[in-house]
């Protein structure tokens, strides 16, 4: 199986959940003597949620690995996203969210990303 990979950044362990979602804009109208009635107004782009961890022998290992993503997601343009099974889209990197746990050789993170360049 194929590692996730945003940009350049390739990580070492899959994360442990990967959340993809996509939907639909359905607008909903009531027509006098017709009732409800639906229509489509294009898609949403993706959105992906990833929880996992950076873990290492140490706090340094640790730490360089989370600090090894933000250096390849310092500046705000969008990347190609890799994501296991499926094909790669240009995505935008929304929120990275890191955690402090215990003696910091494995640090939690929740990362989500928004696909570019589709949807409305």
């Amino acid at each position: 199986m194929q590692n996730m990979q945003f940009r350049d950044y390739v990580f070492r362990h899959n994360p442990a959940k990967i959340r993809v979602s996509s939907r639909n804009l359905i607008a909903e109208d009531f027509l006098p003597g017709k009732g409800g009635v639906t229509r489509g107004l294009g898609k949403v782009p993706r959105q992906v949620v990833c929880s996992g961890s950076f873990s290492g022998a140490n706090a340094a290992d640790a730490l360089e690995q989370a600090a090894g993503f933000r250096r390849s997601t310092a500046h705000e343009q969008s990347g190609v996203l890799f994501l296991p099974g499926m094909e790669p889209f240009t995505a935008q990197l929304r929120e990275f969210v890191m955690e402090a746990e215990g003696d910091g050789r494995v640090i939690p993170y929740t990362i989500t990303f928004v696909e570019t360049g589709a949807g409305l």
